[in-house]
């Protein structure tokens, strides 16, 4: 199959998912409400942040629909760029603030949590782009449109499935552990019995259990970053199919695929009622993250499409997962100290990693934007330099 007839399916692909993105949630909306009205049950917390999804599909569906429809039409595409990134860190200011403030108001609550996921990467999005899109063969906005479709389909079903599939073959592995030792059968039944109720994990009790504390470093640490991240590099690696990308495009669809990720990420982990802003600023550093290693991934992969350099992709890919692993290390360490000690000074130790790591991952992306770095590749592609 030649690249334009991928092309057109990836432009179909993109009004069917655009379409769903936009009748879905309003379905799932009117469902939730029917069943909540037929039991007599209050609506409740989530409302707010379901209908701040609602509408966030729905533009983004819109925004997939008329991509797909123009790029069906033979309509060029304008390069990916988006002005005043500071604007927008100024709004995200000011959400982490009206979080803070109406941390009781469930309505507002959850809107602005949508939006304190979005602006962050509207701000990486548009800090990015002032530089990739005055290198050579800059990304479109077509293609951010196809590669933000692709992550939501591609990377997150993908990371959702094999997740959901590692929890539970990890907890069965850990059941016949336990059946096997004295006792064990009675500490499996107590560990049941704290699991089942998900704001047990808030407690000082589960997390002073060591067991405990490995078994989500192993699923967080061990197995959570190298399906993510390959699931990032098979939705960049779908539009590669369908387009051969320059650098600057393959560092874009990288970060943007990130960036989705994290958005979606992001506007569920309020799990801590009334520290919203906290919860969300800590979020930007692992939106950060996100972006680094889909980029990462992403410049391996152009290394070997154009260079010939598999070896890039492995080490793009090992280094992504590296770096998600070790920020998930370090947020399980910080979410169990803060849930069994009361000492601001431990909390504010563990916190200086995330720093580290946040500054770090924003200097990676710094210096591969760099307007030299952008030079030097466009002799290599041209043949100037070897």
């Amino acid at each position: 199959m030649d690249r334009n007839s991928l092309k057109i399916i990836g432009f179909v692909l993109m009004i069917v998912v655009g379409a769903s993105s936009v009748f879905m949630p309003v379905l799932v909306v009117a469902i939730l409400a029917l069943i909540a009205a037929y039991n007599a049950l209050p609506i409740g917390e989530m409302s707010g942040l379901w209908a701040g999804l609602a509408g966030l599909s729905a533009l983004l569906g819109g925004w997939f629909i008329v991509q797909g429809v123009q790029g069906l039409r033979g309509r060029p595409s304008a390069p990916f760029y988006i002005a005043r990134p500071w604007l927008w860190v100024a709004l995200l200011v000011l959400t982490l603030g009206l979080i803070a403030v109406a941390s009781d108001a469930a309505a507002i609550g959850g809107v602005a949590q949508v939006l304190g996921a979005l602006l962050p990467g509207i701000a990486l999005l548009a800090f990015a782009s002032q530089g990739l899109a005055f290198a050579a063969g800059p990304a479109t906005w077509r293609q951010i449109a196809a590669q933000v479709s692709a992550t939501l389909t591609v990377s997150l079903g993908w990371s959702i499935f094999l997740e959901i599939v590692a929890l539970a073959g990890l907890a069965f592995a850990v059941g016949v552990v336990l059946s096997l030792l004295p006792d064990g059968l009675s500490t499996l039944e107590q560990l049941q019995e704290q699991f089942a109720d998900p704001s047990g994990l808030i407690g000082t009790d589960i997390w002073s259990n060591p067991g405990v504390l490995a078994f989500f470093l192993v699923l967080m640490a061990g197995l959570v970053p190298p399906i993510e991240e390959i699931g990032k590099l098979l939705a960049v690696g779908m539009l590669a199919l369908a387009h051969r990308p320059s650098r600057a495009q393959a560092l874009m669809w990288g970060i943007a695929c990130g960036v989705t990720f994290s958005v979606y990420e992001a506007a569920f982990a309020n799990p801590y009622p009334g520290v919203g802003a906290v919860v969300l600023a800590l979020r930007v550093g692992a939106m950060l993250i996100h972006a680094t290693t889909a980029a990462l991934t992403a410049w391996g992969l152009w290394e070997w499409l154009a260079r010939r350099k598999p070896g890039f992709l492995a080490l793009g890919l090992a280094l992504a997962i590296a770096l998600h692993g070790a920020w998930n290390v370090v947020a399980i360490l910080w979410v169990a100290l803060q849930a069994t000690t009361g000492s601001p000074w431990l909390i504010g130790l563990i916190a200086a990693p995330f720093l580290a790591l946040s500054v770090g991952a924003a200097g990676v992306l710094a210096r591969v934007l760099e307007p030299s770095q952008l030079v030097h590749v466009l002799h290599i592609e041209r043949g100037e330099d070897t």
